[in-house]
């Protein structure tokens, strides 16, 4: 397989069989442990753990959250995905 083969189906997983299925082992073995979020819609996250406890909360308060894939690019070492994210927000 080709880098981008490869880097396309690594976010794949993390978005489908991770976040879908609410499988944190997946992040756990895509991520390493200094891995910083910068934007993605959320607060950064300095942290791995606290990347994993924002994924949590995402699921807590949006009911069957789901990313479903509508496209991915990939050139080099970077992939863009162009995505739509559906659940029913729960209410307090």
């Amino acid at each position: 397989m080709s880098l981008q083969t490869d880097n396309k189906e690594l976010v794949r997983r993390i978005m489908e069989d991770g976040f879908n299925q609410q499988d944190l082992s997946v992040i756990d073995d895509s991520f390493h442990d200094d891995y910083v979020r910068r934007g993605y819609g959320m607060k950064d996250a300095g942290s791995l753990a606290q990347h994993r406890a924002d994924l949590i909360a995402q699921h807590e308060a949006i009911r069957d959250a789901k990313f479903t894939i509508q496209q991915m690019l990939a050139e080099g070492d970077t992939v863009a995905v162009y995505f739509v994210l559906t659940g029913e927000a729960k209410r307090s």
